[in-house]
C-alpha cells in the first residue's frame, strides 16, 4: 500500500508539472489570483521526489508557479503556511521553515539559483515597501518582474549553440 500511494503521488506530481508548464491547469483563471491554499497544495504535490524520478519538469513547474503566483512576501508566507495535503493553515514558524526546506530539497542547479534570487528580491521589495521607499502603485503584479527564466531542453540547446558560436 505504501509503495502504491507513493507511486500515485509521483504520477500526480508529473501530471501537475506537465499541466503547469503547458499552462493548462489554471482553467482560464489568472495564475496571479490563485489563493495561497491552492498554491500550497500544488507545491506540496510538486515537491514529492523519489530516487527513480526525473525531477527537472517538477523543478521548472515549481519555479513557474512561484514566479507567476507570488508577488509579495506576505503571500509567500501564506503559501508556505498552507503547503500540505489539505491546504489547512499551519501556524508555527517550524512548519514554515520545514516547508521552505522541502522546496529547497527538490531544487538544484539553475532552479535553486533562480529560487534564491527570487526569494532575495521578494524580501528586498518587502523591506523597501515597509520602509515606505516603494510606493504601493509600483508593487502591482504587472510591474514587478521575477528573475525566473523557465526554459525547455530545446531552448537550452539553442542558447548553448549561440554561446558556442
Amino acid at each position: 500500500m505504501y509503495i502504491k500511494n507513493k507511486s500515485f503521488i509521483s504520477d500526480e506530481a508529473k501530471r501537475l508539472s506537465h499541466r503547469i508548464l503547458n499552462q493548462a491547469t489554471y482553467s482560464n483563471v489568472n495564475i496571479k489570483t490563485l489563493p495561497p491554499e491552492t498554491i500550497g497544495i500544488m507545491l506540496n504535490t510538486l515537491i514529492h521526489t523519489y530516487w527513480w524520478n526525473l525531477e527537472e519538469p517538477q523543478e521548472n513547474a515549481i519555479c513557474l508557479l512561484l514566479k507567476g503566483a507570488i508577488r509579495s512576501w506576505r503571500k509567500f508566507i501564506e503559501v508556505l503556511a498552507h503547503m500540505n495535503e489539505t491546504g489547512k493553515k499551519q501556524n508555527s514558524d517550524t512548519d514554515l521553515i520545514d516547508n521552505l526546506q522541502r522546496i529547497n530539497y527538490i531544487l538544484d542547479g539553475r532552479q535553486q539559483f533562480e529560487f534564491n534570487q527570487w526569494l532575495s528580491q521578494l524580501a528586498s521589495l518587502n523591506h523597501l515597501q515597509n520602509l515606505g521607499m516603494i510606493p504601493p502603485s509600483l508593487m502591482q503584479p504587472q510591474q514587478v518582474k521575477a528573475p525566473f527564466t523557465v526554459s525547455n531542453l530545446t531552448q537550452k540547446r539553442k542558447k548553448q549553440q549561440n554561446l558556442d558560436q
